[in-house]
């Protein structure tokens, strides 16, 4: 029997709607088909078109309509949505191979049904842990509706449990002036999870919920919000994070989430490059600027609505308030004198689990932190009991690499002897580099040594000054004639923050902010990227006071339709560091004999096309110099084998460094590089090594266009082809005809900004 799920009618009841829906074939036996399925919201839903209220009821079963190659009847469907399943499903795909996902939805009508109301910007699903937390203060310039969904992790039997989670986050939307709305929804009543963990899911070392189901069904259950009050974003906060070395799946993805479309609006998975120590830390940093009293719920054990202080979840949260340096019992957490001992007796009771994981950041952060060791039991306990285990590895972050010079974390910081030679100088802020461990090197770059490269240019051509933004606030009046340059805005993300750049050009009395290397970063050059209200009010108080320097066409597009138009294309200065308009890239006429390679930073599941990038370069031992401290791990590319091969290559093969200096040393012993690292190729090319770059986004390709240089896109990246055939590709005649017309607008740019005159600190 053909295995079929019909919806049979979508009830409006007021403010309900009630799907019922007949089962046929063996998918039967993995549904409650007993058991109604509902949804209320807090509006009369008489409105709302079925083409947007069948959203929610055909994503809380379409990952097991594709797994059991069943026929999901309906009648009316939405067109965004239609769309995007083909992308979902193939996320699916990548994320369980092993698994069938075929299936097919028989729509009898497909409806355009879009909402041009435009009340409400966003929509924030927000629970009041962790990572909604964080991301309500990312996007909070959005105003956004908050919304809470009972039946997701509080259900129905728990009155009181949901009566003090919807007080909690109704607090927290009077706190911050937001609008807060509440759905009730017998979504994870449907389904039969004792066989579909045991059939599909435990399989492939998850649970269906977290695994399979939760990321667009929660979604989902917005689509009628959105249509309701005219919503164009829908934001569902990170579990998961790039960061992490976590090797399960998650079934609330960038690669799911960011797909999700319906009337006109959009999902997106905000906070995923942020790991749950950085979240908190925001969390702590944000309450206390702003004396925002700030409760975090994070149970799993209570029912109540509250934080039982007892559990692996609180006690890991616990931990990580206190490694960021704040107390615990000003985020929500009840600890009295005793509180700590007590926790401490059930760590040493193995009353808990503790993944390493998890806790290994914060043990970290409390490894280096005596003071609170001294005065605090669980902070010496656990460093005491888990420091040597955990520690080593995250203490000095091993790096694989063949030279001795790889991972040595020298940097030129900014002086501090700058009182006579700052005279007319143009500045930049930055603080000295943290080079107490690697992960704080990497953090003092950017998260991206590439940037050194971006810096030593204007360094050297400009005589720019590092220094502090506190110190300039003191020097304020001594400074007043020093220009001032910017690098903040050379990847403008769609949630990113950008109030601190307010804040500075706020509180700068005379000066202007010139920004340079201006990007947007999104994934194609087609993208409708959209600019929100912090990034909009940044941009309009930076081009009152300078003129923007932007890398390339698609941002300049992006910016001008959003009314930022005093702005010039210049590329990216690392480009002009030979300070001449004459230069011209000689290419030798030769065969490559040692080739280095780079690739875009390491996050998500990697494509066909840049796992076959990476194959070819093992197979060929090419050396590989990396920017991050993003490794690969199993995660990247779900294939053991695959992995063992490749990251045995990597452990065997990867540079890093931390100063120019030494990079340029190692990089101009090689005949060729390769790669996504814009400026790992560029810093070949001060070398006269001829580079053949390999575009990973829009952000990227904008600029080689712009600029001429040689590039492929990734997914043209073919590994039949000998290396000669890539090696010819590299082709710098356009280049060199088009430098010096870029180079002299570049050059006229710098004057009229006021910086001086390029090349003229040599």
């Amino acid at each position: 029997m053909e295995n079929t799920i019909k919806l049979i009618e979508t009830v409006k009841n007021r403010n309900k709607v009630i799907y019922r829906y007949e089962v046929t074939g063996d998918i039967g036996n993995y549904l409650l088909t007993s058991n109604e399925f509902f949804i209320e919201y807090a509006f009369s839903v008489q409105q709302i078109p079925e083409s947007i209220l069948n959203v929610p009821f055909v994503c809380n079963i379409l990952p097991l309509v594709w797994i059991m190659n069943a026929r999901l009847v309906i009648e009316e469907l939405d067109e965004d949505f239609i769309e995007c399943l083909d992308h979902i499903k193939e996320s699916y795909t990548l994320m369980y191979p092993a698994l069938p996902w075929n299936g097919a939805l028989d729509i009898n009508k497909c409806v355009k049904t879009l909402n041009d109301k435009e009340q409400l910007k966003s929509l924030l699903f927000f629970s009041g842990g962790v990572d909604s937390l964080s991301t309500l203060i990312s996007v909070l310039s959005e105003k956004p509706l908050l919304v809470t969904l009972w039946g997701s992790d509080i259900f129905f039997s728990d009155e009181e449990g949901w009566k003090n989670v919807d007080k909690q986050n109704s607090v927290t939307s009077n706190t911050f002036g937001l609008p807060y709305t509440t759905i009730k929804s017998s979504f994870r009543r449907m389904l039969n999870y004792e066989r579909l963990n045991a059939d599909f899911a435990k399989p492939n070392h998850e649970n269906w919920w977290h695994g399979f189901q939760h990321g667009i069904a929660i979604i989902s259950h917005a689509a009628p919000i959105a249509f309701y009050y005219g919503i164009n974003r829908i934001y569902l906060s990170a579990t998961a994070s790039a960061k992490s070395s976590e090797d399960y799946v998650c079934a609330s993805t960038p690669i799911i989430d960011n797909y999700m479309r319906f009337c006109g609006c959009r999902a997106l998975h905000e906070g995923f490059e942020d790991s749950r120590d950085d979240k908190v830390n925001k969390i702590c940093e944000f309450s206390k600027k702003h004396d925002k009293k700030i409760n975090m719920r994070v149970c799993w054990e209570t029912r109540t609505g509250f934080n039982c202080c007892k559990c692996e979840k609180c006690i890991r949260t616990i931990l990580e308030i206190l490694a960021a340096g704040y107390d615990p019992n000003d985020y929500g957490f009840d600890l009295d004198e005793n509180g700590y001992d007590e926790i401490v007796e059930i760590i040493k009771e193995n009353k808990i689990i503790i993944p390493k994981i998890f806790w290994s950041g914060s043990i970290n952060r409390l490894c280096f932190n005596k003071e609170l060791q001294q005065s605090n039991s669980l902070a010496a306990y656990v460093v005491e009991r888990f420091g040597d285990e955990f520690g080593e590895k995250y203490k000095k972050p091993f790096i694989p690499t063949r030279i001795s010079v790889a991972c040595h974390c020298e940097s030129a910081a900014p002086s501090d002897t700058l009182k006579d030679e700052l005279k007319d100088r143009p500045l930049i802020f930055r603080n000295k580099p943290d080079n107490s461990s690697f992960g704080r090197a990497v953090s003092s770059l950017g998260m991206n040594t590439g940037n050194m490269v971006f810096l030593e240019s204007i360094k050297k051509n400009l005589g720019v000054a590092e220094i502090p933004f506190a110190e300039y606030m003191r020097r304020q009046d001594e400074l007043r004639n020093n220009p001032v340059v910017t690098t903040d805005l050379i990847w403008i993300t769609a949630n990113g923050n950008y109030d601190f750049l307010i804040n500075q050009m706020e509180s700068m009395k005379y000066q202007k902010m010139v920004p340079l290397g201006v990007g947007i970063q999104a994934g194609s050059m087609d993208s409708d990227f959209k600019l929100n209200a912090s990034a909009l009010k940044m941009l309009n108080m930076m081009q009152e006071r300078s003129t923007l320097g932007v890398r390339g066409e698609f941002t300049a597009r992006i910016l001008e339709k959003n009314g930022i138009n005093n702005l010039q294309i210049i590329g990216c200065p690392s480009l002009y560091f030979w300070g001449s308009k004459d230069f011209v890239f000689e290419k030798p006429d030769k065969t490559p004999a040692k080739v280095v390679v780079n690739f875009r930073t390491i996050y998500g599941e990697l494509n066909r096309s840049e796992k076959h990038f990476l194959t070819y370069c093992a197979n060929r031992g090419f050396s590989f110099l990396e920017q991050t401290q993003q490794m690969l791990r199993l995660e990247n590319v779900k294939d053991s084998r695959y992995f063992d091969y490749v990251g045995g290559w990597l452990s065997r093969n990867t540079s890093m460094f931390f100063d120019v200096e030494r990079w340029s040393a190692f990089v101009k012993d090689f005949d060729f590089s390769m790669g996504g690292r814009f400026h790992g190729n560029v810093i070949a090319l001060w070398n006269k090594v001829p580079a053949l770059f390999i575009s990973p986004d829009a952000r990227t390709e904008e600029m080689l266009r712009y600029l001429a240089l040689p590039f492929i896109k990734t997914n043209a990246f073919d590994d039949t082809k000998p290396l000669s055939y890539y090696y010819e590709m590299a082709d710098y005649s356009r280049f060199n005809a088009e430098y010096k017309e870029k180079y002299e607008s570049f050059s006229s740019f710098i004057e009229k900004s006021g910086l001086g005159v390029w090349g003229g600190s040599r």
